[in-house]
């Protein structure tokens, strides 16, 4: 019933230029991508919503990388999370991707994975990632209609994680990146990259109408909340 309702109210022809969704994801700063508004990887497009903190690298510190594989687009985080013994840092990072309405061939969204890249972990420390998302979106207070909210969770003891489900056109992605160092005295930990990727199935002609509104959906985000994202 949400997607229809979305359908209804935000089917609106908007230029392709307006929207952003020409311009290719490249290599950048968190900080930029949560200025810039849209960008494609492949037949996706990726928008960085919201950014928060305590302890943990700045959104400068932190760079945005695509990854462009065939059938399996998705984005690496590189950064420097480090704490030492009773010490703790928490990172939250939101973005949407969704299927782009122009171009040539579209593909929806089947499964999504997380990867736990390079860390490490001493005595009582610990990294860890963990994925909220929300298949179709989140309602606009919040909420994820019943069976579309999946988690995935990836840790020092658990590098990788995965979730398919039935193909939607567009997802809502919560990460949490919580890196302590333990009551130890001699623990600490960090960690310097992680992956998210969004695997893909053939869609049909009729997506356009459908991804066109959806895009106009995230045009609306982004101009409400782009005044407090860079915090």
């Amino acid at each position: 019933m949400k997607r229809i309702l979305l359908v209804e109210m935000l089917l609106v022809s908007l230029p392709i230029e307006v929207l952003g969704a020409e311009t290719t994801c490249a290599q950048d700063s968190l900080f930029n991508y949560l200025s810039q508004g849209t960008c494609t990887i492949e037949d996706k497009v990726f928008q960085f919503t919201d950014f928060s903190r305590s302890g943990g690298p700045l959104s400068t510190g932190i760079t945005v990388v695509p990854l462009e594989t065939p059938l399996d687009p998705g984005v690496q985080f590189l950064g420097n999370w480090s704490v030492d013994a009773r010490d703790i840092s928490v990172t939250q990072i939101a973005f949407t991707v969704f299927v782009n309405p122009f171009a040539e061939i579209t593909e929806s969204i089947k499964d999504n994975s997380l990867l736990l890249g390079e860390f490490k972990v001493i005595a009582a420390g610990s990294v860890s990632v963990q994925e909220t998302k929300c298949l179709g979106g989140f309602n606009l207070d919040g909420s994820c209609d019943d069976g579309d909210l999946i988690n995935l969770l990836v840790n020092q003891s658990r590098l990788t994680d995965s979730a398919t489900f039935s193909p939607v056109h567009l997802i809502d992605v919560r990460l949490k990146i919580t890196v302590g160092g333990g009551d130890v005295e001699t623990g600490a930990a960090s960690l310097q990259d992680f992956s998210v990727r969004f695997s893909e199935v053939p869609e049909p002609a009729e997506c356009v109408t459908v991804c066109s509104a959806l895009l106009g959906l995230v045009l609306m985000r982004f101009r409400s909340g782009q005044q407090s994202r860079q915090s």
